[in-house]
């Protein structure tokens, strides 16, 4: 019976080592043995073994495979994206290059801008602030608008129309002291946006009998006094200490006139035209408050031309052929002589406008007398003496 046993004990033992083999896990080397009982023993396990190698081949197999790469306009904010719409439309809150919107990158951000030029230029017609350009915002439209000073003050120096102040349109802007929008100079309100004054030189109509050398066309004789010059002193009224026959006012002294060619002696100015055709055709003006001697010596020296004498006293001496011919002689307030001397046709055509004072012609030949023409005004003589 003791050896039976012992002759089994060999059997139990291999039995006890293979069911402990097929329990264990293979390692790389397992079974590479070339004893046929280990490749045998190692069979059941090699095919568990190619089964989860074909598991894990599958796993690399699938991370492999390469992920989309992030990209604007995919709807996912990705780094470096501010947004992302998914969409490509430019006038929303996130643009298409997944920036958020925002005044200045040229698009106009809808309900939000009014514009956007993509510049910081405030005088063009969308701001830097990106609202439309409108007369009150401060900033110039170039082209469009003269003044903007940003406020709704009208008689400041821009006006609410974004136009500089100008006098005659009706509105009382910057130094101005009235506008009435017309060019009327007789009442409160001159051309020029002054209040009318006395001594502005216009006559302020049924408040002022006069300014300076406004008189409303009024003269001595309308007054019902003799012809003279009829004045305005500081006050706005008339003077008519000078409405008397041959009356010659007191020159104001001064620095002798370039007009006065001949140069000036005491209270008196000469206009020469000495030499032939010297003064033709010429307007010669007496400068005011100045006695003139007008000297014509030459052929044709003064012919044609025009003698102006305003208000002081004028003589005029022409001497030589034609020397006067068709000349107009035009007097003013103070009393006139022409004197035509020796020449032929020496006065010949002229016109003698002697004015409302005294006026005096004298002719050395009775062939060529002057036109005398007496002012409507004048209560006094216009003479001729040796004219024929």
């Amino acid at each position: 019976m003791l050896r039976s046993a012992h002759a089994h004990a060999p059997r139990r033992l291999v039995a006890a080592l293979l069911l402990l083999t097929s329990c264990i896990e293979p390692t790389p080397d397992f079974g590479l043995t070339e004893t046929g009982a280990a490749t045998d023993a190692t069979s059941t396990g090699a095919g568990a073994t190619a089964t989860t190698t074909t598991a894990a081949a599958e796993s690399t197999s699938a991370d492999s495979t390469t992920a989309p790469l992030p990209t604007c306009g995919d709807g996912k904010v990705d780094p470096g994206e501010a947004c992302d719409d998914a969409n490509a439309d430019n006038t929303d809150a996130c643009l298409d290059t997944c920036q958020a919107a925002s005044c200045g990158d040229g698009f106009v951000h809808a309900g939000v801008e009014a514009c956007d030029d993509a510049n910081a230029d405030n005088t063009d017609a969308c701001l830097g602030t990106c609202e439309s350009a409108v007369c009150g915002d401060g900033f110039v439209l170039a082209g469009a608008e003269e003044c903007d000073d940003g406020n709704a003050v009208d008689a400041d120096a821009c006006t609410n129309a974004c136009t500089a102040p100008v006098c005659g349109d009706g509105e009382i802007e910057g130094a101005e002291a009235c506008d009435d929008a017309n060019q009327d100079d007789t009442d409160a309100c001159l051309s020029t946006c002054e209040a009318a004054s006395c001594g502005d030189g216009s006559l302020h109509a049924g408040v002022e009998a006069c300014d300076g050398a406004a008189l409303g066309g009024q003269l001595c004789s309308e007054l019902g006094l003799p012809a003279g010059r009829l004045g305005c002193d500081g006050s706005c009224e008339l003077d008519t200490s000078m409405c008397t026959c041959g009356l010659d006012p007191t020159p104001t002294a001064g620095q002798c006139p370039a007009a006065c060619t001949g140069g000036c002696t005491g209270d008196t100015c000469t206009i020469a035209c000495n030499g032939n055709a010297a003064c033709k055709s010429a307007t010669l003006t007496c400068p005011p408050g100045w006695i003139c001697e007008v000297e014509c010596n030459g052929s044709q020296a003064c012919a044609a031309a025009t003698v102006l004498c305003p208000d002081q006293a004028c003589s005029l001496t022409c001497s030589q052929q034609s020397a006067c011919a068709g000349t107009t002689i035009e007097c003013g307030e103070g009393s006139c002589d022409l004197h035509c001397g020796a020449g032929k046709s020496v006065c010949l055509g002229a016109q003698f406008h002697c004015g409302p004072n005294k006026g005096a012609v004298s002719c050395t030949s009775p062939i060529d007398p002057p036109t005398l023409v007496p002012s409507a005004d004048s209560m006094c003589t216009c003479e001729a003496t040796g004219c024929g």
